[in-house]
């Protein structure tokens, strides 16, 4: 009898050691949601991404932490990230933070799952992903056209005036000054070296073209070297850009290029290939992204679409590219 009591005793603690972690985990549990004020934007709306994050009290974790990059590859711009606000409800703690972001093309986006880690690295919750879509603006053909008024003009006074009027002194004794000094090297070495740049003697669009047909002879991506195969297909659309439209397109960063080229009046649907061609060869070739075949063609069709939509063919007589 006695035997049989302690049994129950031993069965009672070893039950009793395998539940308190399991519930000791379950009061530790670690819950993450981020929502959107609304599922459907218009282009250029601020889409405010709210990301809330509940844990115990005394659980200790790494809030995600987002950065300007990561959005770029989405078709995403990031705008702002508030601070952390931080309340307590018993022995529950919940963190709060909003990003701002907006996007200049229209389509179905989708904000990344997040992932909340402890101080180890070790996962402890996922969010859901947030889908959102973004729209332009209908336009009213019907409405009557009206004529646009013309400025007002305002008397400047002397105030305004005299900002610029001491700008213009101090450039013109600067020019003054630069030309004194060249003078008197120009004495002193009998002659000034002046370096020009030169424009290339054949017409952009035809050297991105035959630049673009060596390209497609090395079959680089046939051959396995995707990463190459996109870095010399975006240089050459680059140099294409630099010559054409001069923009440093060789300096600057996809976003960047989109911006100063968005200025520059070329066709909407130029606009677009150029788009998908630079986030797509971004995906490559700084987030690892694999696309299959047909986007590679696909890529190169773009890139040559988007020189023959915004090659400028005034010049009749352009030199053409040696063999």
């Amino acid at each position: 009898m006695d035997l049989l009591l302690i049994m129950k005793k031993q069965i009672t603690l070893f039950l009793a050691a395998l539940l308190i972690p399991i519930l000791f985990s379950a009061a530790q549990q670690v819950e993450i949601k981020i929502t959107s004020d609304t599922s459907h934007y218009l282009i250029g709306d601020h889409v405010h991404i709210s990301i809330d994050i509940t844990t115990d009290t005394d659980a200790r974790i790494e809030f995600p932490n987002f950065v300007a990059d990561i959005f770029p590859p989405l078709g995403l711009d990031w705008i702002k990230s508030s601070s952390i606000d931080t309340m307590v409800d018993g022995n529950r703690k919940n963190y709060h933070q909003t990003i701002t972001i907006t996007s200049f093309d229209e389509g179905k986006y989708q904000f990344p799952p997040i992932e909340v880690m402890d101080f180890d690295s070790v996962v402890l919750a996922v969010s859901e992903p947030l889908f959102f879509e973004i729209t332009t603006v209908a336009v009213d053909t019907t409405s009557q056209l009206r004529d646009i008024k013309q400025p007002v003009k305002v008397p400047l006074t002397f105030r305004e005036i005299l900002p610029y009027a001491i700008i213009a002194l101090v450039a013109l004794l600067s020019i003054g000054l630069v030309i004194l000094l060249i003078l008197k090297m120009k004495k002193k070495e009998g002659k000034t070296t002046v370096k020009v740049k030169v424009k290339p003697k054949i017409r952009p669009d035809i050297a991105a073209l035959a630049a673009l047909d060596k390209l497609w002879n090395k079959k680089l991506w046939q051959e396995g070297k995707i990463k190459a195969y996109y870095s010399e297909l975006t240089e050459i659309v680059r140099t294409y850009i630099d010559d054409r439209f001069d923009i440093d397109a060789m300096e600057m960063v996809s976003n960047d290029i989109l911006e100063e080229i968005q200025v520059k009046n070329i066709p909407p649907e130029a606009y677009k290939i150029l788009h998908n061609l630079l986030i797509t060869a971004d995906l490559v070739k700084f987030a690892k992204w694999d696309p299959i075949p047909d986007d590679h063609s696909r890529c190169f069709t773009n890139a040559k679409q988007f020189v023959e939509l915004t090659a400028d063919k005034s010049n009749t007589n352009p030199e053409e590219p040696k063999k």
